[in-house]
């Protein structure tokens, strides 16, 4: 089993290389761009269960200075608030989108039925 020390450089090595395929990757397609979106997402996901591992730790959070905890706390509300803004901003364009298509739906369904309607009149007397 690895101790602490080597599993925390395993830790910086991994972050550090992950910092720098996010700086390189190229954009060059819709794949590429959504391929750098879930590694990222998968990055940041695993940074955060670092964090609160940290967070949950009394042994790990004795070791911070009451500035840096400070500090800490007006970096993540920072980081927090922007990221839930992101998430309001883009789940509400996809609502919208979503109820766009359906608006679209209903009005092609009417007009389909319309068309089908019209076929449907009746010459007889």
């Amino acid at each position: 089993m690895r101790n602490l020390k080597e599993q925390e450089h395993d830790w910086l090595a991994e972050v550090e290389e992950e910092r720098e395929k996010i700086k390189q990757w190229k954009l060059t397609d819709r794949l590429s761009i959504v391929s750098k979106l879930s590694f990222m997402n998968g990055t940041m996901a695993a940074s955060v269960t670092g964090w609160n591992a940290w967070f949950s730790s009394v042994l790990i959070m004795e070791n911070l200075r009451e500035e840096e905890l400070k500090e800490l706390v007006i970096i993540f509300e920072k980081l927090a608030l922007d990221f839930l803004e992101l998430d309001l901003k883009y789940t509400r364009i996809l609502k919208e989108r979503q109820n766009e298509g359906k608006t679209r739906k209903i009005a092609d369904l009417k007009e389909k039925q319309k068309q089908e309607a019209k076929k449907k009149v009746s010459y007889v007397a």
